[in-house]
């Protein structure tokens, strides 16, 4: 039964990714490039997280109480991102996005932040900068 919750999600990303493909396989290849690339990278990471848990024996599992609640904080997280990036922009929402996703998974505060920070900034750079897309 733990196999099967740990690989809820990466089911759920798999089917989001075999259904978004179905819904736009007939636009025209040069608009859906980088969505494609980052499907194909989620469905990549999909398949190995699957394989990975249904490898893992019983004893090497983490049974900690507390990592159980991470993946459902993500999942909800994420969701807000959705919601905030349309309210407030990409710049702010990622930053309160990857901040609160880091200090989720462990990381500490002040490390959490610097790395929000960075990413946020490459981010920005490669798709308004470099690419010319309006974020």
């Amino acid at each position: 039964m733990a196999v099967l919750r740990e690989a809820l999600i990466p089911l759920v990303l798999l089917i989001s990714a075999g259904t978004y493909w179905w819904m736009t396989r007939a636009l025209p290849s040069a608009s859906t490039v980088f969505p494609y690339v980052i499907m194909g990278f989620m469905t990549v990471m999909g398949v190995a997280i699957i394989v990975k848990e249904f490898l893992t024996s019983g004893s090497d599992r983490k049974d900690d109480p507390l990592v159980t609640w991470r993946a459902p904080a993500l999942l909800v997280l994420s969701a807000g991102f959705v919601a905030m990036f349309v309210q407030i922009g990409f710049v702010p929402a990622a930053l309160i996005f990857l901040c609160t996703s880091y200090i989720v998974l462990g990381t500490k505060p002040l490390l959490a932040v610097i790395v929000a920070a960075s990413l946020t900034g490459a981010y920005y750079l490669l798709f308004a900068v470099l690419i010319g897309m309006n974020l």
